[in-house]
């Protein structure tokens, strides 16, 4: 999971015309998400690689090595962080 975090350490936000509104207790879903997840997974791509307009592609990140995240300066703390599991052993 540090590696997702290294690559795109900023989520993506969805359009907000794509996000819907459930029902009353705040529940909400990205309309076409799931077909679009779908057809990536048929075709092994990524939905930045599939062209979907709200993905946005992480950088490679090496992960040889790696101790902790984050690994460089400047990166952005997650916004939830589990103390237990911040450092490989």
């Amino acid at each position: 999971m540090n590696g997702l975090h290294e690559s795109v350490p900023v989520p993506t936000v969805f359009p907000a015309d794509l996000v819907e509104r459930v029902h009353a207790q705040g529940v909400r879903r990205v309309a076409g998400l799931r077909d679009a997840l779908l057809a990536c997974y048929s075709r092994a791509l990524l939905p930045a690689e599939a062209g979907m307009p709200w993905a946005r592609a992480g950088r490679l990140v090496d992960l040889a090595g790696y101790r902790s995240y984050p690994s460089a300066p400047g990166l952005p703390a997650p916004t939830q962080v589990n103390r237990d599991h911040d450092e490989l052993p």
